[in-house]
């Protein structure tokens, strides 16, 4: 959507190359995920499509306001407006009277308000800490770079999934999921090299010196 997106909007040229990597990422996303394997829900499905394109708009506001604003001050902004929209989401839903009326698959996201331990607490500030930082990196890079030459690298998150499930839950990824870590990591370093390549190109041609006749 990133890249689709960043063409419709700004029409700036994506190039094959590029295009091709993000492609090729895709391809490794699907031996993870492994569609057709196990009972997924369609609205849980439907749902999760729409936030790639509702996250595709976002990463393209986030580049178009660096021209203004600051990383931390976009960074604050989207903290404070999520923590208006879930406490009007708790304030409607948290009594968990809609839960029994919820599509199949969207149960989670109605039940009612638990007050959490101070273990999870705990483990709660730690996801934030962690998360703040992550998203402040995330808010730099789609602020200073071209979104569709950084969104293949967002393709790194499931590998990264992977990694902390095996250390933290011992879950051993399958040979499909290695095999699409592995096309993953390669569609990433197939970008990078490729614009670095062109950039290299650039500087060349603007530096070139020219022929005294």
């Amino acid at each position: 959507f990133i890249t689709f997106l960043s063409w419709v909007t700004t029409r700036v040229p994506i190039g094959w190359r590029r295009l091709t990597g993000v492609i090729i990422g895709l391809v490794g996303v699907v031996f993870i995920v492994k569609p057709g394997v196990g009972d997924i829900p369609l609205l849980p499905a439907l749902m999760a499509v729409a936030s790639a394109f509702f996250y595709a708009l976002s990463a393209l506001m986030t580049n178009w306001l660096g021209r203004t604003e600051s990383t931390t001050v976009q960074s604050v902004t989207f903290v404070i407006m999520n923590l208006i929209i879930g406490a009007l989401f708790w304030a409607i839903f948290g009594e968990g009277w809609a839960v029994d009326h919820a599509p199949e698959g969207l149960e989670v996201l109605l039940k009612a308000w638990v007050w959490p331990t101070r273990t999870d607490v705990l483990i709660m500030v730690g996801i934030g800490l962690g998360s703040a930082i992550g998203f402040i990196m995330l808010t730099a890079a789609y602020r200073n770079l071209e979104p569709s030459f950084a969104a293949p690298f967002e393709y790194c998150l499931l590998g990264y999934n992977l990694l902390w499930g095996l250390l933290l839950f011992r879950q051993v990824p399958d040979a499909l999921t290695l095999v699409g870590i592995a096309i993953i990591v390669s569609s990433g370093l197939f970008v990078l090299y490729r614009e670095g390549e062109r950039r290299q190109s650039l500087v060349q041609r603007l530096f070139r010196p020219r022929r005294v006749r």
